[in-house]
C-alpha cells in the first residue's frame, strides 16, 4: 500500500501536529453541526475516512460526544502523530486504501473531508463508503460543472498527486444509485468561493471550489 507522506512537504507534515494541538477546524465544526441536526440524539457510530491525525475525533471530544469512532487513512505518519496526542485511539483506526477494499465495519454515519479528490479510483472509494453507511454521509470536496483532474506537486514535496474536481451531477448520481438523497451546502471555511491553489504548488493554473454534500439514506 502506497502512503501519502511522499506527496507532502516537510513543512506540511510539521504543521499537522501543530494544527492538531492548536486549531479547531471549521469543517469539523460544520460537520458536527450537521450531524447534531440529523442524529436525533440516537447512539451513533462514525467512520472517518482520511482521518489523518484524528482532527474529527478531537471535535467529538471537545463537544463531549461519546460516539463510536473509527478512523481510516492511508498514511502511517499521520496516525503516529495522532496517537501521540490521543493514545486512546490505539485500536480505533485502520491503515488502508478505501478504493481497494471496503471498510472493516458498517457505521451509522461516515465523514470524509479533503480526501476524495486525491483518490485515483474515487468511484470505487465512494461506493465502498456508501455501501457501508446506514444513515448519513457528510462529504467535503471540490465541485464544479465537470469532472476533471490536475496532477500537482506541492512545493518542497518529492512526488506528484491528484487534485480532482467533480461534477455535482456525477457524485450526486452515485449517491442516488446507492439509495441516498442529497443536499449541497456551502463550505463554511472557504464560503465555496473559487480558490487559486497554484501558489501552493509547482503546478500552475489550479482553481477549485469546495462544497459540503450531505447524503441521507432513503427510508
Amino acid at each position: 500500500m502506497t502512503g501519502w507522506q511522499h506527496t507532502k512537504s516537510k513543512a506540511y507534515i510539521e504543521s499537522v501536529e501543530q494544527r492538531l494541538l492548536n486549531v479547531r477546524l471549521t469543517w469539523v465544526e460544520q460537520f458536527l453541526d450537521i450531524i447534531a441536526d440529523k442524529s436525533e440524539g440516537l447512539p451513533v457510530s462514525i467512520n472517518d475516512f482520511g482521518c489523518q491525525s484524528f482532527q474529527f475525533y478531537k471535535g467529538l471530544k471537545l463537544r463531549s460526544l461519546n460516539f463510536d469512532y473509527h478512523g481510516y487513512d492511508i498514511e502511517k505518519k499521520y496516525i503516529e502523530i495522532g496517537l501521540r496526542v490521543f493514545p486512546c485511539m490505539a485500536g480505533k483506526y485502520s491503515l488502508m486504501d478505501i478504493s481497494v477494499a471496503p471498510p472493516h465495519r458498517v457505521s451509522d454515519i461516515s465523514v470524509i473531508s479533503a480526501t476524495l479528490e486525491h483518490i485515483l479510483d474515487y468511484r470505487a472509494a465512494l461506493k465502498n463508503i456508501l455501501t457501508h453507511t446506514n444513515r448519513l454521509v457528510v462529504l467535503r470536496t471540490f465541485f464544479g460543472d465537470r469532472t476533471h483532474c490536475s496532477v500537482a506537486r506541492e512545493k518542497g514535496a518529492s512526488h506528484d498527486y491528484l487534485i480532482w474536481e467533480f461534477s455535482f451531477s456525477e457524485i450526486m448520481g452515485i449517491f442516488d444509485e446507492l439509495g441516498f438523497t442529497t443536499s449541497i451546502f456551502r463550505d463554511q471555511y472557504t464560503d465555496s468561493m473559487p480558490k487559486y491553489l497554484s501558489h501552493e504548488y509547482v503546478t500552475k493554473d489550479i482553481v477549485r471550489s469546495q462544497y459540503v454534500l450531505v447524503g441521507e439514506r432513503a427510508t
